[in-house]
């Protein structure tokens, strides 16, 4: 018999990484060219093994599926993943119509956000979340959407 508490810390990182694979495809999109490729995105990274494995620091993001980029450049959709899986977790019927669960959730994902990303401290998005240019708001909630969604298809 499987430990509960395992099994409940694998549902979770499956959750994890169907969610940051949904939100790197949802990135994806906006490079999608006519033919069905994307226009290519050329990062360097400092992941080792995934430099010994390809025989290059380059990797093109956009062209390189969640599950096959290195380790540096998974992390952003990793750690998005796991603050939006935490909220669906710990909200019961999440109502994104709500404006005061659109307002709270919306915070609690920029705030995760502005704390991975030191660059943006003192910028224009280092603001409250219902101070946010609208755009900036949509991206936010559209993590949360991307996840309910992932969830559904569980």
């Amino acid at each position: 018999m499987t430990d509960p508490i395992a099994r409940e810390s694998e549902r979770r990182e499956d959750s994890i990484l169907k969610v940051a694979s949904a939100l790197h495809e949802d990135w994806r999109k906006t490079r999608k060219k006519e033919d069905g490729s994307f226009e290519p995105r050329m990062k360097t990274t400092k992941d080792n093994v995934w430099i010994i494995r390809k025989g290059t620091d380059q990797v093109d993001i956009a062209n390189t599926n969640f599950e096959d980029l290195p380790a540096d450049w998974q992390k952003e959709n990793h750690e998005a993943a796991i603050v939006v899986v935490d909220i669906l977790n710990k909200y019961e019927n999440l109502d994104l119509t709500k404006e005061e669960t659109y307002n709270a959730v919306g915070d609690e994902i920029h705030k995760a956000w502005l704390t991975r990303n030191s660059w943006a401290a003192g910028g224009e998005l280092d603001v409250p979340f219902v101070d946010l240019p609208q755009n900036e708001k949509d991206k936010d909630i559209n993590q949360i959407i991307i996840a309910q969604k992932e969830a559904e298809l569980e």
